[in-house]
């Protein structure tokens, strides 16, 4: 593992405070290339409108996971710092950050890397959504789930697609308020937050995960055991789904290594 760090900073203190995904990093690309894409660029409008608010983004955690797989993956914190105390929209200020997480920064990378949002867009901190998260997740339990509960994380979220903007508004208008309320405690209810679709996890990922979840890995590897797999570690927080589209809407099936079991043994 490869990690840097900004600053010492106290996570829970800060009005906003996110967490992003970075997956498909080539195994040979150094920690410094992944940290120059991650950086906001100053030519960016939506930078620019948060300065005249007087706020900045600022990466604040970066870490990067060499396994034994064909590609890296890791993830990236960030916090906006307020240059002055006082009255300030921080709904404003929270659509702003997601709309440059999810069109601007994406599209930072180079070689086929990937970053996204890795929580509900609708939660201007990742603290909540995380602790509660892990107690909902047998594969991230202190008892009987992975040794490195961090990495397994950082794994499971980056084949978690969270629901837009307009799936959230819709859920809300449906059930009278948000699924999620922006701003979320362990103590508040918790509704589904996003999918995630076994189908189109790649076999050389899945045996990754029978090596590091050997106690909760179904013996036989068909599309039906391993949806079960997904939802019994990942508890209620995800719905599991057949596959995804290009969409990310929900389909029924498409042609996958998992669907004749075709996943790799566990390494000796």
């Amino acid at each position: 593992m490869a990690s840097l760090h900004s600053i010492t900073l106290d996570e829970e203190g800060c009005s906003h405070y996110y967490l992003c995904n970075i997956s498909r990093i080539p195994i040979s690309m150094p920690l410094q290339m992944v940290a120059d894409f991650i950086v906001p660029k100053q030519t960016s409008s939506i930078v620019a409108e948060l300065e005249t608010l007087g706020v900045r983004i600022v990466p604040h955690k970066l870490h990067c996971y060499k396994e034994t797989l064909p590609t890296k993956f890791g993830f990236v914190s960030y916090f906006l710092h307020h240059k002055a105390e006082g009255s300030r929209d921080d709904e404003k200020i929270h659509q702003l950050f997601v709309q440059w997480a999810t069109t601007e920064l994406p599209k930072q990378t180079e070689c086929d890397v990937r970053i996204r949002l890795a929580q509900p867009l609708n939660c201007c901190q990742s603290g909540p959504f995380l602790r509660h998260l892990h107690a909902s997740s047998k594969a991230l339990a202190k008892e009987g789930g992975a040794l490195d509960v961090k990495k397994m994380e950082t794994f499971l979220l980056s084949h978690i697609t969270f629901f837009t903007q307009a799936e959230l508004e819709e859920s809300a208008g449906a059930a009278g308020s948000p699924t999620i309320r922006r701003v979320a405690s362990e103590s508040e209810s918790w509704g589904v937050v996003g999918t995630i679709a076994p189908s189109t996890i790649p076999a050389v990922e899945l045996g990754w995960l029978r090596k590091e979840l050997p106690a909760h890995f179904p013996k036989v590897a068909d599309v039906s055991s391993l949806e079960t797999f997904f939802y019994e570690i990942l508890g209620s927080l995800v719905a599991v789904v057949s596959a995804e589209g290009s969409d990310g809407a929900a389909v029924v099936e498409i042609e996958s290594p998992i669907a004749t079991g075709a996943v790799p043994p566990v390494p000796k």
